[in-house]
């Protein structure tokens, strides 16, 4: 019968003809599943010895998980990097942990459901293995953002931050000779944002004249160079006063960790001596669980959070610490655990969304400090030293996987 349709008059038929041909086909993917996960021990020498409060580190061991959907060339990557003087979590714990109790709880899990998986792993899991969950968290985000073909930061957030950040670069506990020259190098090169390693030396005048050697090369600190001055819990709160004290008259430091992670009382009184002469205090390995982040922010202990992508145990964990931080005005300065690419991709992700940043360099120079990568991480990083945002989905860097074996000394495949 015929169809009236304003002034045009066609058969039912034909109009059910043209509807038809206007309907584009769909396109339909596939569910995704874990099917397996690869557990590789890569370890890379670094460019030069890196001495700290607790010792001389001249290569680093990372563990590198690589988790296979039954979606052919749909896999991601993730890192844990447990530095046994700095956490309680070993290479072999963490292959451990993903061996008996993660693989277990995630085999045939939909691999886009990151946020199940987490509460997951959370419930049946212990919190001791926050870098194995982590790594795997790190993974089942590579995958989301590869299957929706987006970068992860537009994953997590509409609003993106910052595109691009400058560097920091660390220096080890070491004298002011060797000081004098890294600094000449470097900023020849371009960085701007300088982080002193210290507690190895106890010497507290010969660390205050290393400060002062700094402002006297370069002007004052807080203009064209930035300094934060880490002690990875190496001195007592005699110690850590008189440093502080010391450096009147000196604008814009950020003191990190002077003493233990435990000593909240000592820090909470650090905190206010910091904010009498202008400094900010940093708390880092006082703030690596949630629970501890959080006890740490209801306390009011630390002006900065220093946080870290596998020390915090991924990016879900990550965002939601920089989220908590932002709701008490509390700043964050993005470090490093001494990362490969892998690492150091997801904590830029995560920098990009985060609107509560310290305004000073950042911790992603991590893989300039390696003789090699197993990513092309370093081809983001510009001539000024800045870090760029990619463009490309997922973590958006490429994993070299002949690099990985390569630099290989342990794999192991689960499924």
């Amino acid at each position: 019968k015929p169809c009236h349709l304003g002034k045009y008059t066609m058969t039912a038929l034909q109009k059910i003809e043209d509807l038809l041909s206007e309907i584009k086909p769909v396109r339909t993917k596939p569910n995704v599943y874990i099917t397996s996960i690869e557990l590789y021990v890569v370890t890379i020498p670094f460019v030069r010895p890196y001495r700290t409060a607790v010792g001389t580190r001249v290569h680093q061991s990372n563990v590198i998980c690589k988790i296979n959907t039954n979606v052919r060339q749909l896999f991601g990557f993730g890192e844990a990097c447990p530095v046994r003087i700095f956490t309680e979590e070993t290479i072999d714990s963490i292959f451990r942990a993903t061996k008996e109790e993660i693989f277990p709880l995630i085999k045939h899990k939909d691999a886009l459901d990151v946020d199940g998986i987490e509460q997951l792993l959370a419930q049946h899991v212990d919190e001791f293995h926050i870098m194995a969950k982590g790594m795997i968290n790190m993974a089942l985000w590579d995958i989301f953002g590869k299957y929706h073909e987006k970068p992860i930061y537009e994953c997590l957030s509409d609003s993106v931050c910052h595109t691009r950040i400058p560097l920091l670069y660390p220096f080890g506990d070491q004298s002011i000779e060797e000081d004098t020259r890294m600094l000449r190098e470097k900023m020849g090169q371009g960085f701007r944002t300088f982080m002193l390693k210290m507690g190895c030396n106890q010497d507290i005048e010969y660390q205050l004249r290393r400060i002062q050697n700094v402002q006297k090369l370069f002007g004052p600190i807080g203009e064209n160079i930035f300094l934060v001055v880490d002690a990875n819990q190496g001195y007592t709160m005699q110690q850590a006063q008189q440093l502080i004290d010391g450096c009147q008259g000196i604008k814009n430091l950020v003191f990190e960790q002077p003493v233990r992670y435990n000593e909240y009382q000592n820090l909470k009184k650090l905190k206010q001596q910091c904010l009498r002469h202008g400094f900010m205090l940093s708390l880092d390995e006082t703030v690596q669980s949630m629970s501890a982040v959080r006890y740490a922010l209801e306390h009011e202990i630390g002006s900065v959070f220093s946080v870290k992508v596998s020390k915090n145990g991924g990016i879900t964990n990550l965002r939601s610490i920089a989220k908590l931080c932002h709701a008490k005005q509390v700043k964050c300065l993005f470090n490093s655990m001494a990362e490969f690419g892998i690492a150091q991709s997801a904590l830029l992700n995560v920098i990009a969304v985060t609107p509560n940043i310290v305004d000073i360099g950042h911790c992603f120079m991590s893989t300039l400090r390696f003789k090699d990568d197993i990513t092309d991480f370093k081809s983001l990083i510009d001539e000024q030293k800045i870090v760029r945002l990619s463009k490309k989905p997922g973590l958006g860097v490429a994993v070299n996987e002949d690099k990985l074996v390569e630099f290989s000394c342990k794999y192991e495949k689960l499924a």
